[in-house]
C-alpha cells in the first residue's frame, strides 16, 4: 500500500510544464554527441511519436528524471541527431513530477503529418540517386563512402545566397528538405543532411557547433576514429558547377583550426592526422565511382587518376589561375562526372569521355562559342544530359549562369540502376514486381519476384526477397512501420521485416535491420 500511496502523491504533484526556448541549432555547448545517458528506446519513441504528430508525449514510464542536461540532450537528438524529423520546430516543453521524473515531452511542429510525408517522400527520392552505388556496397571503405558522399552533396546543393542579400535563408535552408529538394541550403542544412546520407550508408555523424563562428559542420566516425568534415565550406560560395574542394575533409582538431575554424567552443576530441595532407586535397572535382573503382581529378598536377593514384591521362593545364578562395594556384580547371561507366573530363573548350576498361578516349561535346573567347568553368552530367558553364574570366563567375549555360544530351550512357522498389509483393502462390530506376537518365524497368512457395519465408531482415540484408531493406522496414510502405501483414516480407519478432513492425526493427546490414547485429534465423 505504501508504494501505491507514494504513486498518487507524485501524480498529485505534476509540475506545470517548463517550455525551453533552444534554437535547434545549438543547446549549452553540449558535447557533440552527448544524450545524457537516455536510452535508446527512450529517444527512439519520442522520434516515432514525432512523427506521429504528437503534441504531449507521455514519458512517465521512463523514469527519466528531468534536468538541464536532459533537455538539452532530448532537443539535441530531436534536431541535431535525427534529420528525418524536420517536421519539428522549436521550442520543446517538459513536464515533469515533483520527483523530478519526467511526465510529458511537448512538440510543436512546422508541417502536419501528412505535408510531412510528402516532403519525406521527395527528400528519400533525392538521397537515393546520391546514395546510389554506395549503400550496400562493401567493397568501399568507410572513408570513401564518406567522400563520395561529401563530394554529392557539394554538387547537388548551393548555399542560400539569401543570407548574404538580406532576404535571410529559406524555410527548409536548415533542414534535409532544403538541401536534397531546394538543393539549396546553409551550414546546418548541409550538416544534418551529411549526417542523414552518411546514416543510411551505414557510417555514424554528428553535428559540431560554433557559436563564436555562428556555424556548424561534420564530425565523422571513420573505422572508429572521429573526424572534422566541413561540406558548406568546401562547396564554393557563389556556387560553381561541378566544382567541390577536399580542403575540409576528414581533418584532425588542429589542420581543422588552419581552415577558418579558428574558435575555441567546439568539439575538438578528432586528433587523428592521418588524412591532414591527403592526396584529395589536390582535387577541385568530385571524386567518382564508375564500374565500382574509384576515379579522380588532380587539378594541381593535371591528371586524371585512379583512386590508388595510377595515373590514367595527363590533362590541360593551360586553363588554369589563381583559386583566391584556397589561396592555391589551380593549374587545370578540368571538371568530371560520370554515368557509372566511363568518366566524362573538361579541357578549356570541350567535354571527353574515357572508358576505364578499353583506355578509351573520344571528345563527346564542343559547345558553340561564337566570341571565341569563352571557356569551359563548370561542368556536370545530370539525368542524362551534360550540362557546361562558360566563363571567359573567374571574376565573371557567379550570380545568375544562364547567359553562360549549354547543355547536351548524353545518350552514350549505360542504364545504372538503382537497388530497386518492390511495388507488388510476392505471395504463396502468386509473383511480385520490383521496380528499378536508372540513376542516370530516369528510364525504369520491372522485374518479377518469383511466387512464394508455403512456409518458404525470406530469412530475417531479407525485407525485398534479394538474398541480403541491405539498407534498402531497412528502409522498406521504416516506411512499413509508418504507413508509408504496405507490407501485408503475414506475409513472407512482414515476416521478414519484424526482425525482433513481436508481431508488429516498428522503427525498431529497422533499426535492428541497419545495424545487420553493417554486422553490427545478428538477427535470428
Amino acid at each position: 500500500m505504501k508504494k501505491q500511496h507514494s504513486r498518487f502523491v507524485k501524480y498529485l504533484s505534476l509540475v506545470t510544464a517548463v517550455v525551453l526556448m533552444l534554437s535547434a541549432a545549438g543547446f549549452r555547448g553540449l558535447a557533440a554527441d552527448a544524450n545524457a545517458g537516455l536510452s535508446d528506446a527512450f529517444l527512439e519513441y519520442l522520434a516515432e511519436n514525432a512523427k506521429k504528430g504528437v503534441e504531449a508525449v507521455d514519458v512517465s514510464s521512463y523514469g527519466v528524471i528531468y534536468s538541464d542536461e536532459v533537455s538539452d540532450a532530448i532537443s539535441h537528438y530531436l534536431f541535431n541527431s535525427r534529420p528525418d524529423l524536420f517536421l519539428l520546430k522549436t521550442p520543446v516543453g517538459f513536464s515533469f513530477y515533483s520527483t523530478g521524473e519526467l511526465s510529458t515531452v511537448k512538440l510543436h511542429y512546422q508541417y502536419s503529418v501528412a505535408e510531412y510525408n510528402q516532403m519525406m517522400k521527395k527528400a528519400e527520392a533525392a538521397a537515393d540517386k546520391l546514395l546510389s552505388g554506395i549503400a550496400g556496397n562493401s567493397k568501399l571503405t568507410q572513408a570513401q563512402k564518406a567522400l563520395l558522399l561529401h563530394d554529392r552533396l557539394a554538387i547537388h546543393c548551393e548555399y542560400d545566397l539569401g543570407v548574404y542579400n538580406g532576404a535571410g535563408p529559406g524555410a527548409n535552408a536548415r533542414n534535409i528538405y532544403g538541401a536534397l529538394v531546394d538543393r539549396c541550403a546553409v551550414c546546418d542544412g548541409y550538416t544534418r543532411t551529411y549526417i542523414y546520407l552518411l546514416g543510411l550508408a551505414g557510417i555514424r555523424s554528428v553535428m559540431n557547433r560554433s557559436d563564436r563562428l555562428n556555424h556548424s559542420w561534420n564530425i565523422v566516425y571513420i573505422d572508429g576514429k572521429p573526424y572534422h568534415v566541413d561540406v558548406t565550406f568546401d562547396d564554393p560560395t557563389d556556387d560553381m558547377t561541378g566544382r567541390v574542394s577536399h580542403t575540409n575533409f576528414l581533418l584532425s582538431s588542429a589542420a581543422l583550426y588552419k581552415q577558418k575554424h579558428q574558435a575555441s567552443d567546439y568539439d575538438t576530441s578528432p586528433d587523428d592526422t592521418r588524412y591532414d595532407s591527403y592526396f584529395w586535397q589536390n582535387s577541385y572535382a568530385p571524386f567518382l565511382l564508375a564500374g565500382g573503382q574509384l576515379y579522380y581529378i588532380d587539378n594541381i598536377n593535371a591528371s586524371l587518376n585512379r583512386f590508388d593514384g595510377k595515373k590514367l591521362l595527363s590533362l590541360s593545364d593551360d586553363w588554369g589561375g589563381w583559386y583566391q578562395q584556397e589561396s592555391v594556384n589551380v593549374y587545370c580547371f578540368a571538371r568530371g562526372a560520370t554515368d557509372g561507366n566511363v568518366l566524362l573530363y573538361t579541357d578549356k573548350k570541350s567535354v571527353y569521355s574515357y572508358d576505364p576498361a578499353s583506355g578509351k578516349t573520344e571528345k563527346v561535346f564542343t559547345p558553340s562559342d561564337p566570341s571565341g573567347k569563352k571557356m569551359i568553368f563548370g561542368m556536370v552530367l545530370e539525368d542524362g544530359k551534360i550540362i557546361c558553364d562558360f566563363t571567359d574570366s573567374l571574376n565573371n563567375y557567379n550570380g545568375d549562369k544562364s547567359a553562360m549555360r549549354v547543355t547536351k544530351a548524353f545518350t552514350g550512357h549505360t542504364h545504372t540502376w538503382d537497388g530497386g522498389k518492390v511495388v507488388k509483393e510476392a505471395a504463396v502462390g502468386a509473383a511480385g514486381e520490383k521496380l528499378y530506376t536508372c540513376t542516370v537518365c530516369g528510364a525504369t524497368k520491372k522485374e518479377t519476384i518469383p511466387a512464394l512457395k508455403e512456409n518458404n519465408a525470406y530469412r530475417t531482415g531479407d525485407v525485398d526477397g534479394d538474398g541480403k540484408v541491405t539498407s534498402g531493406d531497412a528502409r522498406l522496414a521504416l516506411r512499413a512501420s509508418v504507413k508509408l510502405e504496405k507490407i501485408a501483414s503475414g506475409s513472407a516480407a512482414f515476416r521478414a521485416a519484424d526482425a525482433d519478432r513481436n508481431g508488429e513492425l516498428t522503427p525498431a526493427d529497422a533499426r535492428l535491420i541497419l545495424r545487420a546490414s553493417v554486422n553490427l547485429e545478428k538477427l535470428p534465423a
